[in-house]
C-alpha cells in the first residue's frame, strides 16, 4: 500500500497534459515543452479501437493493450539502433531525428527526439507543406537527393517514409532533410532488417512513388526518381523551364 502511495506522489519528469500537440497520428501524440525547446516528446495515445475493423490487430490490442501499445515505438528503435550499430562509421550524416532518450510524463512513457527547426527556431516545414505551397525548388530537389543518399547509406529500415515525415531543417548550420517518423518495419517476419537487398528495394519504390507528388508541388519541374542512378531527376522540358533555356 506504502509502494502504491509513493508511485503515485512520484512528479514525472515532463508535464505534458496541460499542452496543445503539435500532432497527431493514429497511435502517438507529439508535444513540445517550452523548457526543452530542442526536444519533441512523443507519447503513445493507443489506437481508438471504437473505429477499427473487426479482425485480428482489434483482438489483439484487446488481449495484451500494454505489449502493443509500445509496438510501434519498439520497431522505431530497433531500426535507429541497428542503424547507429551498423553503419556508425557510413562517412555521412544521420539522416532521422535523434532520439534523445525516454522521459516519464503525466501523459505517460514519453520518447524525446531532437527537434528539426528552421532558422527562426520553428518547426521545419514537411515535404508535403511544401508541396501544397508549391514552394519547392531545384535546390530542395538537390537537398532530397543528398537525403537519399544518405537514407540509402545507412540502409535505415522506415516503412512509413512519406512527404509528412521528410522535414526541412537546419542542423550544424546546414540546411538538410530529416526524417522525423516513420522508421521500423511492423511486419512479423522483419525480413527488411535482415536483408540490405530487400530493404533498399522497398526503399527504391518508395522514393518512386514520391516522384509524381513532387512535381506537383514545384512550379515549372517536372520529378522523377530514377533507381538506376538512385536520385530525383527533372526531365529535359523542366529544367528548359528552370533554366530559361
Amino acid at each position: 500500500m506504502a509502494d502504491e502511495r509513493e508511485s503515485r506522489d512520484v512528479k514525472p519528469d515532463v508535464e505534458l497534459a496541460s499542452l496543445q500537440a503539435v500532432a497527431r497520428g493514429s497511435e502517438r501524440a507529439v508535444y513540445l515543452h517550452p523548457d526543452h525547446p530542442e526536444l519533441v516528446f512523443k507519447v503513445v495515445v493507443g489506437k481508438d479501437l471504437s473505429h477499427m475493423p473487426r479482425g485480428f490487430e482489434r483482438m489483439s490490442l484487446r488481449l495484451f493493450p500494454n505489449k502493443l501499445k509500445m509496438r510501434r515505438s519498439r520497431k522505431e528503435m530497433d531500426s535507429y539502433l541497428l542503424a547507429k550499430m551498423t553503419h556508425h562509421n557510413a562517412g555521412v550524416g544521420f539522416p532521422v531525428a535523434e532520439m534523445r532518450g525516454f522521459y516519464e510524463t503525466d501523459l505517460g512513457l514519453a520518447v524525446a527526439f531532437e527537434r528539426v527547426a528552421d532558422r527562426d527556431g520553428r518547426l521545419g516545414s514537411s515535404l508535403e507543406k511544401m508541396c501544397i505551397e508549391r514552394s519547392l525548388t531545384l535546390r530542395h530537389i538537390e537537398q532530397l537527393n543528398d537525403f537519399v543518399r544518405r537514407l540509402l547509406t545507412w540502409n535505415l529500415v522506415a516503412s512509413d517514409l512519406n512527404l509528412a515525415n521528410i522535414v526541412l531543417g537546419l542542423r550544424n548550420d546546414v540546411e538538410q532533410f530529416v526524417l522525423v517518423d516513420g522508421m521500423g518495419a511492423p511486419h512479423l517476419v522483419p525480413i527488411r532488417y535482415w536483408s540490405r537487398a530487400f530493404n533498399r528495394r522497398e526503399m527504391l519504390g518508395k522514393l518512386v512513388g514520391m516522384g509524381p507528388k513532387l512535381s506537383s508541388g514545384a512550379d515549372g519541374i517536372n520529378v522523377r526518381f530514377d533507381r538506376v542512378s538512385r536520385q530525383f531527376e527533372m526531365t529535359e522540358a523542366a529544367t528548359s523551364e528552370v533554366t530559361g533555356s
